[in-house]
């Protein structure tokens, strides 16, 4: 594990989510009734379910409080979800597609579909796919299990950081940044990631064990 391609995906973690705000606020004002009536009031029930225990767990008193946070919210799913969507299902679904893109892109869609937010669907779609291909250009899974670490306890300090009123930015605010820095995220992370990928261009997917 190389320090700073650790570091490098810590990066690429927080500028992908400015530039995911966008499709994060454009999500959350999606209209599923279009799609379904009855789908849309259950999802609608079923966001506000998991909005009330999300407000629960990360109403944070204390430091104590903020660390217990880290690890339930931030460790435990870095590795165990990564585990069972990069390192199983998606190789699993590699093997069957002979396509790692397929591999990805389903496992992607099958981590957001699982977590039964489907106001915060395609967000968390992308951020799956995200995870994949650092997963499968590194050849490691701490790779991705660091970049979901910092996506989950990034926005947890700074939860924290807000409610002691040590800024005024909230994390929870679901209204995206500008468009023009939605795109220049979005070209910083586009970039980080190519680097990223060239960093490990010699291992082959074989050499992966794929």
């Amino acid at each position: 594990i190389d320090t700073g391609l650790i570091l490098l995906v810590g990066l690429i973690v927080l500028t992908f989510m400015v530039a995911n705000s966008v499709v994060i606020e454009w999500n959350m004002n999606v209209d599923l009734s279009k799609l379904s009536p009855s789908f849309e009031r259950w999802a609608t029930a079923k966001e506000e379910q998991l909005k009330v225990l999300t407000e629960y767990l990360t109403r944070f008193e204390s430091i104590g409080g903020l660390l217990v946070g880290l690890v339930v919210i931030a460790v435990l799913p870095a590795i165990g979800e990564e585990l069972v969507f990069r390192w199983l299902g998606q190789r699993m679904l590699h093997g069957l597609t002979h396509n790692h893109h397929a591999g990805i892109w389903i496992s992607a869609f099958l981590f957001s579909f699982i977590h039964l937010q489907f106001y915060g669907f395609f967000p968390r779609f992308l951020l799956g796919a995200l995870f994949g291909y650092i997963y499968y250009w590194s050849g490691s899974l701490w790779y991705p299990i660091f970049a979901h670490f910092a996506n989950n306890g990034f926005t947890l300090v700074m939860l924290y950081m807000y409610q002691q009123q040590v800024t005024e930015l909230n994390v929870e605010d679901t209204e995206s940044v500008p468009v023009y820095t939605a795109l220049v995220a979005l070209a910083a992370t586009l970039g980080m990631l190519y680097y990223f990928k060239k960093r490990f261009s010699k291992i082959s997917a074989s050499e992966n064990g794929w």
